[in-house]
């Protein structure tokens, strides 16, 4: 799918942010955002879609479980255990993220690895 469209197109969809490694090359980890497309039945929505369907976004952190809302929630990070109606919030809460592994130290960008 067209980066560009990712955010409205109608179909449920995955959206890699961030693939960041540890300092040694061990292991990579992301930040992803999944897509659903949900059914306008209740009125919510933020005039996204096509007025019966409208997309709704899930932010998953692997590289900071402790960030998940519960152990169960496979690293899904949602504010309220609620899905982001707004991509743009959403994208920027996966950045803020990316920035928090990064200055840790404990995550690093694929051309920082150090191989021994």
């Amino acid at each position: 799918m067209d980066k560009d469209n990712f955010a409205t197109a109608l179909v449920s969809d995955k959206e890699v942010v961030s693939i960041l490694w540890k300092p040694d090359g061990s292991q990579a980890s992301t930040i992803i955002i999944r897509k659903e497309i949900w059914a306008n039945i209740g009125g919510k929505g933020d005039g996204l879609g096509d007025g019966l369907h409208y997309p709704v976004f899930d932010l998953y952190n692997y590289l900071d479980p402790t960030k998940a809302h519960s152990p169960d929630s496979g690293c899904r990070t949602n504010p309220k255990d609620e899905p982001y109606l707004n991509y743009e919030a959403c994208l920027a809460d996966a950045r803020r993220f990316e920035q928090e592994a990064l200055a840790s130290g404990q995550w690093i960008p694929v051309g920082q690895v150090q191989i021994p």
